[in-house]
């Protein structure tokens, strides 16, 4: 709890400071309160995970300090476009975007699922507001490879968190063309992306033995649970008129005013791709391997919480949107 604390002080302090020595102070505060979040259960896996994590993080940090002190040389223009170089390339680090990315999947394989829920939502905040601070284009061609080398790199996966962690980098395609033109808009898709994120991994902590898309059919979970993972999972992917799919069209709606239609198209198809293995996933969920799993699941209980809860954020507020 006190780690957690830390943690979301330090994004706090990293968000609203004003000075890069703060902001930087803040990230480090971030950073030593997740290192000991990813230590709650010592083993051999989760010490390497968290070296790789630390190593990652702090070399972004090393470049994040060289950006600022190419303020003080002598060369005006130089002095500028390094130093947003520099910047963008620490914080494409800590995001885990494209090509920086070979750090973000390695750590997630061996992480507790409440860990990467946080690194998924919660530790993408910082990042893309110091990026809000430098607008460069070179961001929109970070947007183009992380959306359509996450939705690629994610076809052949068989693990549901390496799965996940695919998407969440090609998610991260739409929010860096979504903050390139509008923070609002950014804030929008975000909120939507960690609220799915949240709901699909709050399903899948109830079963922490389901590792791969072949062991999902032995998933005896309700019948309840099931339809609002496959439900969330669907929005996720950006499946009409769901959610998800709300918020991926007004970033394309401001795309347009922009005239970014070959930006557009990378970005819809890398969704389609990303959709296209979530529907693995939802396909071996569904499927049912013997007859004790048919009973447990037929005597189960509908939770209308998790029904209505599905519905009303899937269904209701998109429809409430085109109103």
């Amino acid at each position: 709890m006190l780690f957690m604390l830390t943690l979301i002080s330090g994004t706090l302090i990293c968000v609203s400071s004003s000075s890069w020595f703060t902001a930087w102070l803040g990230l480090e505060i971030n950073l030593m309160s997740m290192i000991p979040l990813m230590l709650i259960k010592l083993s051999k896996e989760n010490t390497e995970t968290s070296i790789k994590y630390f190593l990652s993080q702090a070399f972004a940090s090393l470049i994040l300090i060289l950006s600022v002190m190419t303020n003080f040389t002598s060369n005006e223009m130089m002095n500028l476009e390094s130093s947003e170089f520099f910047l963008m390339t620490a914080m494409m680090i800590k995001l885990g975007a494209v090509p920086f990315h070979l750090w973000f999947p390695q750590v997630i394989e061996l992480t507790e699922w409440p860990q990467c829920l946080i690194l998924f939502t919660w530790q993408k905040i910082a990042p893309f507001v110091l990026l809000s601070c430098v607008m460069s284009k070179m961001l929109l061609m970070f947007s183009f490879m992380s959306a359509l080398i996450g939705g690629i790199s994610g076809i052949n996966q068989t693990k549901i968190k390496l799965i996940l962690t695919y998407s969440s980098i090609s998610h991260l395609g739409w929010m860096m063309a979504a903050s390139y033109l509008s923070m609002n808009f950014w804030a929008i898709y975000f909120m939507v992306y960690s609220i799915l994120s949240f709901m699909i991994i709050n399903s899948l902590m109830k079963s922490s033995k389901i590792n791969f898309i072949t062991e999902m059919n032995i998933w005896s979970t309700s019948k309840s649970t099931k339809i609002f993972f496959i439900m969330n999972m669907l929005s996720l992917g950006g499946l009409p008129p769901l959610l998800g799919f709300m918020s991926k069209l007004l970033v394309i709606k401001l795309m347009i005013q922009f005239k970014m239609i070959f930006l557009i198209v990378n970005l819809v198809l890398s969704s389609l791709i990303s959709l296209y293995f979530y529907c693995r996933v939802i396909y071996a969920a569904m499927m049912i391997n013997s007859d004790k799993t048919i009973l447990n699941i037929m005597k189960s209980k509908m939770n209308p919480l998790f029904i209505t809860l599905s519905i009303s954020m899937n269904i209701l507020i998109p429809l409430f949107m085109l109103l």
